[in-house]
């Protein structure tokens, strides 16, 4: 299971490298499947705060070999507000998996400047909620209220923070969803004690490495 936004399927990536995903981003669910026989699903995405934000239904399709779906929930009220997001896929009732992913604010994904006031409205998510309640999961009152409502660090009121303090507070939220797998530096010189680590313009991984198929070469002209 993999989540993030902008992603090939011919290619089976994600062209957003990070898989940040902002408040007004799509979010795609990619899911590997085993074989089986057909199955209906229902997907449902649950904010920072506990709101159902979306329900999606989806069939799944009887298969002899693995497969791979790309679930895309939509919402009925924009934008997201950020924090950690949960998703749930229900069979029958049942939830069969569930996974959770970062909304970073709204300054973190795009570039053009925004005035304060509407990078705060876009940040604060949809004024009257997503318009679900936790019984349209499964049409029964209370079924799920056991998922609660979460708060403390997965959700902030930005009004009051200054970019340093969000800067932080997303720094923190990678910090649970994401663990350091390799490292390399930029550039200048380091210290002994770390000298081993690897140029990033030497590793096969980084967006700072050469890209091979950048450039063309050995080309045979056509007669």
């Amino acid at each position: 299971m993999q989540v993030g936004n902008s992603f090939d399927p011919v290619e089976g990536v994600f062209h957003n490298t990070g898989r940040f995903i902002g408040p007004l981003d799509p979010v795609s669910i990619v899911v590997s499947w085993l074989p089986g026989p057909k199955a209906e699903i229902r997907v449902v995405l649950l904010d920072p705060i506990g709101e159902v934000a979306s329900i999606q239904e989806t069939s799944i399709p009887e298969s002899s070999c693995p497969d791979i779906s790309v679930l895309t929930p939509e919402l009925k009220r924009h934008p997201k507000r950020p924090g950690i997001w949960r998703f749930k896929v229900l069979a029958a009732g049942d939830v069969i998996m569930d996974g959770q992913f970062l909304v970073v604010p709204i300054s973190h994904t795009i570039s053009t400047n925004l005035t304060d006031a509407k990078a705060l409205k876009l940040n604060q998510g949809p004024l009257y909620g997503y318009g679900l309640k936790p019984e349209d999961v499964l049409g029964v009152p209370g079924q799920h209220s056991s998922w609660g409502r979460r708060g403390g660090g997965h959700f902030k009121r930005l009004e009051s923070y200054s970019q340093a303090l969000v800067e932080r507070w997303v720094d923190e939220l990678v910090w649970e969803l994401w663990k350091v797998v390799r490292v390399c530096h930029v550039s200048g010189d380091l210290p002994p004690t770390i000298a081993r680590i690897t140029p990033c313009v030497d590793s096969d991984w980084s967006s700072l490495s050469p890209d091979p198929k950048a450039s063309l070469t050995d080309l045979t002209p056509e007669h």
